[in-house]
Order: structure tokens, then C-alpha cells, then sequence
């Protein structure tokens, strides 16, 4: 391999009709991760210290999900030359070899493009494949000596060069002088012409030009027929993301995790787990999740970008973005946990934390989001939602609540249907509650309002002044029983009920009688 580094073109300006969508092919994920941006990852893996990505169709969406990459536009869609050509400018190829890259193998390693690099001797060396069906691709035509003399596409092969075996999987390495010139000759890729069948320019039409000019062409048979499978549909997509979800599960059999059921379980290349590790059945673990030793996850639990800590256990449920969970805790079934703003643009605005303390209880049938905090011992339970706010050491909210923007202390319970009125129609207010305070059921505390260290207040009480220590709050509407009203007042309203259902008739009769 040349000391000097190499540089990548990965070829990404198509739009892959077959996959039936406005979407470039190359922007398809493959367990969490667009193909282009998996084979981008693959050439940096390599060593290539530049890449140039040729875009093309949704130039702009393609750019948009890279980084640190060069662009180049392909103008119109006409061959894998063109497309070449097309990069010529990106970046100083002059001494340097030249990796290029179809965009859309998903499975292809840097182990795989670092065995190229080192294999490099000459002008170009070619990744050739060996497939029990070669119909389709162009067929690496060699010499006597073994030398590669030409790659025939399939549409313009005689008879003879159909039945070769050894074909072209579209990934090579080049010289980099050879490829583009080096001011005094030209480079082979504008010697190129569209004199074949499919009225194109052609890259392998470049390995006649270096046989002509006497210069050596390699190819190295690549053994593992995956890592160079392209996609042309959603079929053969699925089919690649299963092989490849089918060897990260094994790996982590192997390093002692354990799986209910390793077919339905999803786990992403950037995760972390621990040995010891427990997953139920359909789990997902996305992002950079680390899940730690002795952990259970549950049936059906989605991780995003989660630290989950030794010995925790959850259950079946939906866990977000930005959450650490910490030794000991339970979260229960169908609990959701987002630390994200969820009124960014696509999704992917500030990160607000969430955290979830040693011994902690969340669920089942809750939410958390937005820099909610759960201290030690807390607990959270059936459709309880908290914003931006915390419960100390040893609180409860454990039924029927919304908690936006409160601070809440140590062993303070917080009763049923109670809601922190933050939001004014301008902006968000601030609730504070001290340590062992008692907020009893229905009751309403709209902000700004603080509730001191022992302060209790009275079911159904609507706090709209701050509350002192140790202070009882109580802001009911007095009851008032009146005796035989409510037989008066169910016929009155009766009555009311079949006037309306009477006036109702003669409109609908009128309206016939018109017609």
C-alpha cells in the first residue's frame, strides 16, 4: 500500500428507482444508520483521510445527513465515469491511491478496503467476486499470465466472456495520477466514451486504457459475497439488515449476554452491554446505549441513547432519548422517557437529561421528559407526567398527575389528579415544594408558587399564593345541600332536553316540506 493517504469516491448521485420512494437509496437505514453514511464510516475505517461523495438526485438531502465529507454534483445521470469525473476537483489526488465506492453496500468492512489498499500494486486492482449466479455483472476478463485484461458489462459480453465466473463488484482502488492525470498526461477517466450499449461512460472501460498504456491491473477475489452486496430494493434491504442484526446478536451470545429471543432482537453497532446482561424478547437497544451488568431489559423495551446501571431492572415499555438509569431502579411496563425537545425541528433539538436514582420506581403507563429527575427511592406511577421537574429522595406522585416545571423535595407525596399549573399562554412558571409536604388529590397549584418544608394542602384546593412551613392550605367552595332539588332540577331538565329534540323535528319536517 502507498505510504501516502488514501482518499475515497463514493458514488451516491442515483436515486434507486426499485426502491419505489422520494427518498434516495442511499439515505435507507440499515439498523439505524443511512447506507451512504455506513460506507463513508467503512473508508474512514480504512484510512482514507479524504472522502468525496458524488451527489446527485436530492443533492441536498444526501449532504445534509454527512459530515466532514467533500461533495461533488453529477449533473445528469450518465455512468460510474461520469460520476468519477465528476469528483476530479474535490480534492489533490496527485500521488495518493484512490478507493471507489458504490453508495449503497451497506455491509462492506474496513477491514475489507484496508486488504485492497495493501493488495494495491500498479494502476488499478479491482474487488472481484465469485457468485453462484453471475447474471447481471460485468465479467473480469484475464490474460494467460493471469493479469486482468478488461471488465465486459454483461449487455455487450460475447458467449465467451459470459462464461467467466470471476465478475466486478464496482469497488476499486486507482492510482491517483492514473485516474485523473498529473498535468502532463491525461487522465484515463476523460479518455472515456460512450460507445456501448447503454450510451454511458463507463468505469471499467478504464482498465482497457491502463492495459494499453502497459500498466499492471490486480484483482482480488473477495471471499465474503456479503460485504459487497449492494441493495436495489426494500426486499434485499430487510434481508441485509437481518444478516447483519443475526451477527451483532451472536457476538454478543458469545460475550455473555443473554436473549429471549435473539430473532426479534435489535441491537445497533454503537451500543455497550455488559456481561450478565438480561433482554426480553422484541428489545431494541439504538444510539449509544450502555446498559450495565446485571441489568434486565424487558420485553418489547425501545433504548435510545440510555445509560442504564447495574442491576436495574425494566420492563416492557418505550425508553427515549438522553436517559440514565441508575443501580437498582425499576421501570415498569409501558413507561416513555425522552430527554429531547420535542418541539425541535426533526426531532433533534437540546438535550434535556433524564435520570432516574438508585432504587427509583417508574410506571407502569408513564412519562418522562425534558430534564425530569427521579431521586433515590422516588416513586412514579400510573399516567403521571413530569416536565422539567424533580421529585427528591424518597417523593411519590403515583397516580393521575402533570408535573411541568416543579422542584419537588424529599418523602413529599403528591395525591391524585393533581396538576402544576405552569403555563400562562406567555410563559412557563416555576413551582417549588419543600421536603414532606402533602399536596392532597384534585388539587391545582398554578405557578409561580412555593410550598414550605411540612405545608399541607386540603383535597380539591386551588393554590394560587405561596403556602409557609408547616401552613394547612384549604381553598374549597363551600358545599351547600338543597333538600328535593334534584328531582326538580333532573325534570327541568328533561323538559329542556325534549323541547330541544321537538324543535329539532319541525325543522328537519320543514326542510322536507320545501324540498
Amino acid at each position: 500500500m502507498s505510504k501516502a493517504s488514501p482518499v475515497a469516491i463514493v458514488l451516491a448521485a442515483g436515486k434507486g428507482t426499485r426502491m419505489k420512494s422520494v427518498r434516495p437509496k442511499v439515505l435507507f437505514e440499515v439498523l439505524g444508520r443511512p447506507i451512504v453514511q455506513r460506507v463513508v464510516d467503512a473508508a474512514r475505517g480504512a484510512g482514507c483521510t479524504d472522502v468525496v461523495v458524488v451527489v446527485g438526485y436530492e443533492a441536498e438531502r444526501v449532504q445534509a445527513s454527512l459530515e466532514d465529507v467533500h461533495f461533488a454534483l453529477q449533473p445528469g445521470v450518465q455512468g460510474t465515469g461520469q460520476a468519477v469525473q465528476c469528483a476530479s476537483q474535490a480534492v489533490d489526488f496527485r500521488g495518493r491511491p484512490v478507493v471507489v465506492l458504490p453508495g449503497d453496500v451497506p455491509m462492506m468492512t474496513p477491514e475489507l478496503l484496508t486488504g485492497l489498499l495493501e493488495e494495491h500494486q500498479g494502476a488499478i486492482t479491482i474487488g472481484s467476486m465469485l457468485p453462484a449466479d453471475a447474471t447481471g455483472y460485468g465479467r473480469v476478463v484475464r490474460g494467460e499470465d493471469g493479469d486482468v485484461l478488461r471488465i465486459v458489462e454483461h449487455k455487450d459480453a460475447s458467449p465467451e466472456e459470459l462464461a467467466v465466473g470471476e465478475v466486478n463488484s464496482s469497488i476499486y482502488v486507482f492510482d491517483g495520477e492514473f485516474l485523473f492525470g498529473d498535468g502532463q498526461t491525461s487522465g484515463a477517466v476523460f479518455e472515456l466514451t460512450t460507445e456501448n450499449r447503454q450510451n454511458e461512460y463507463l468505469l471499467t472501460d478504464v482498465v482497457a486504457i491502463a492495459v494499453q498504456r502497459g500498466l499492471k491491473v490486480g484483482a482480488s477475489v473477495i471471499a465474503d459475497l456479503a460485504q459487497v452486496a449492494g441493495v436495489n430494493d426494500r426486499a434485499q434491504l430487510a434481508d441485509l439488515e437481518s444478516t447483519i442484526r443475526a451477527r451483532i446478536n451472536r457476538s454478543w451470545l458469545e460475550a455473555g449476554v443473554s436473549m429471549d429471543d435473539p430473532q426479534t432482537t435489535r441491537i445497533e453497532e454503537g451500543v455497550q452491554i455488559a456481561r450478565d446482561v438480561h433482554l426480553g424478547a422484541g428489545v431494541e437497544l439504538r444510539g449509544a446505549t450502555q446498559v450495565a451488568e446485571g441489568a434486565s431489559v424487558g420485553k418489547g423495551t425501545v433504548l435510545t441513547d440510555c445509560s442504564v446501571g447495574p442491576a436495574a431492572k425494566i420492563g416492557a415499555f418505550v425508553l427515549g432519548t438522553a436517559v440514565s438509569v441508575e443501580a437498582g431502579a425499576e421501570v415498569r411496563p409501558f413507561t416513555m422517557m425522552s430527554g429531547l425537545n420535542e418541539k425541535s425541528p426533526g426531532n433533534s433539538g437540546e438535550e434535556h437529561q433524564v435520570e432516574v436514582g438508585a432504587g427509583a420506581r417508574v410506571g407502569p403507563f408513564t412519562h418522562l421528559r425534558q430534564s425530569s429527575r427521579l431521586g433515590p427511592g422516588a416513586r412514579v406511577g400510573n399516567f403521571v407526567e413530569m416536565k422539567k421537574s424533580s421529585l427528591g429522595p424518597e417523593a411519590k406522585a403515583n397516580h393521575l398527575a402533570y408535573l411541568g416545571d416543579a422542584k419537588i423535595g424529599a418523602r413529599s407525596n403528591i395525591g391524585a389528579g393533581v396538576i402544576t399549573c405552569n403555563y400562562d399562554g406567555f410563559g412557563k412558571h416555576d413551582t417549588t415544594i419543600g421536603e414532606d409536604v402533602f399536596v392532597g388529590t384534585d388539587s391545582h397549584l398554578v405557578a409561580p408558587v412555593r410550598l414550605g418544608d411540612g405545608a399541607f394542602v386540603g383535597t380539591g384546593t386551588t393554590v394560587t399564593r405561596d403556602v409557609p412551613a408547616d401552613c394547612l392550605a384549604i381553598g374549597r367552595a363551600r358545599q351547600e345541600n338543597k333538600e328535593g332539588y334534584a328531582s326538580r332540577m333532573k325534570a327541568s331538565l328533561q323538559r329542556r332536553a325534549e323541547a330541544a329534540k321537538a324543535r329539532k323535528a319541525k325543522r328537519e319536517a320543514a326542510s322536507t316540506k320545501k324540498d
